[in-house]
């Protein structure tokens, strides 16, 4: 399980995952220029959980 996933924002869609917040980082904001979108950052623990931005 890769840890950071990319959602778009407007209806909740997953997009992708990633290995490393700068590559999910980079995915987001290259669909977002190319969608005019909202697409965001979700963080998962090992069991599965999304975690609050405020902790990573």
């Amino acid at each position: 399980m890769k840890p950071y996933e990319v959602w778009e924002g407007n209806h909740w869609l997953y997009a992708s995952s990633w290995d490393t917040l700068e590559e999910a980082s980079q995915e987001a904001n290259q669909q977002n220029t190319v969608h005019n979108s909202r697409y965001f950052l979700r963080k998962i623990n090992e069991s599965g959980q999304y975690l609050d931005k405020s902790k990573w």
